[in-house]
């Protein structure tokens, strides 16, 4: 009967030494974690502090980008009207040549 207490006793201890053990990595696991993200948040303060800032560049670059983007486009029109017309004068000319109608010079 001692000889079954004592190695009841035994398994006992031995399980709870195995359970500290698994304690002690999971707490060492968890202070990892914990730093991991202290470090996280530090850095996301400064991304949040800065952020602001840095939208409002952004949304002026994008608006100088908007204007260029319409001048271009003003100018890629005219040049078309203006190439239209070369055109028209291309396929005018031999009309003028013929009629010998004297241009208006000016």
């Amino acid at each position: 009967m001692v000889t079954f207490v004592v190695v009841t006793n035994l398994l006992i201890a031995l399980l709870n030494f195995y359970l500290a053990w698994r304690i002690l990595k999971l707490r060492s696991a968890i202070a990892i974690i914990r730093n991991n993200l202290q470090i996280l948040e530090q850095k996301a303060t400064l991304i949040f502090a800065i952020a602001p800032k840095a939208i409002t560049i952004k949304q002026l670059r994008i608006s100088i980008l908007r204007n260029l983007y319409r001048d271009l486009t003003r100018q890629i029109l005219q040049i078309q009207k203006i190439l239209v017309l070369i055109n028209l004068l291309v396929k005018l000319r031999p009309l003028i040549i013929t009629s010998k109608i004297k241009p208006v010079q000016l």
